[in-house]
């Protein structure tokens, strides 16, 4: 007997609910296994949500709102790995398995969310498969996310990196417009730059030298990107 094997088309809606970008969401997911008798709570702007290191006994549900993870050296330092908002699971791994926390987890903004104790996660995984494959899902795209970030980090300049963000960004947030696609997601050039792990400054020079080229232009908070090709050979000459 062979198992399932998903089809094509199911691999892509499975993309498009879980797209490969460092701003999480997810769409589509049936989290009432996960959350049934328990209560949302709410973690204003600015709040820590955990703290690295701190133990790893309960895993949370982002209903919505937004949680920047982050990797904090002893310098100071602070890396951002990604950006989780409406219905991503956090903490699953370390639920899981015990330990402590690998990040940090900070609202980015006010955040209404789900916490659900380590043991009653377990239960509940185990007791409903579709709830199991739901979190392995999540837990797999952080995965290529990290693989995806190491990977430019090593290989890739800054201006590279920032065509394969605002591309994958086109890609969950786009939007047919006059001219080009705009992404309907505001971000700050910090966001970004904490996101590639470079300064804000080389951010901001990147996205002036993209805008002479005419690659991208400024409509209000969003930007449009009016000419895709343009950054898709940028990514592929790196």
């Amino acid at each position: 007997m062979t198992g399932h094997r998903p089809s094509d088309s199911e691999a892509n809606s499975l993309s498009q609910r879980v797209p490969l970008t460092p701003w999480m969401t997810a769409s589509g997911m049936d989290w009432s296994a996960l959350t049934a008798g328990l209560s949302p709570e709410i973690l204003p702007k600015g709040g820590i949500l955990y703290q690295q290191g701190s133990p790893s006994d309960e895993m949370f549900l982002i209903v919505e709102g937004r949680v920047r993870l982050e990797c904090c050296h002893s310098n100071g330092k602070n890396r951002a790995i990604y950006i989780v908002s409406n219905g991503v699971t956090m903490g699953e791994a370390g639920a899981m398995f015990g330990g402590t926390h690998d990040f940090q987890a900070v609202a980015v903004s006010r955040c209404t969310l789900y916490r659900i104790p380590a043991p009653l996660f377990r239960r509940r995984a185990e007791a409903s498969p579709a709830l199991a494959i739901q979190v392995l899902q999540i837990a797999a795209r952080k995965g290529q996310i990290l693989a995806t970030l190491l990977t430019q980090d090593s290989f890739l300049g800054v201006q590279a990196r920032m065509s394969g963000t605002l591309l994958r960004l086109a890609g969950q947030y786009g939007a047919p417009r006059s001219g080009g696609t705009l992404i309907n997601l505001r971000f700050t050039h910090q966001e970004m730059a904490g996101l590639l792990g470079v300064s804000r400054v080389s951010v901001s020079q990147c996205f002036q030298e993209f805008t002479r080229r005419g690659f991208l232009q400024k409509q209000g908070r969003f930007y449009l990107i009016s000419d895709t090709q343009g950054l898709e050979q940028l990514l592929q000459q790196a």
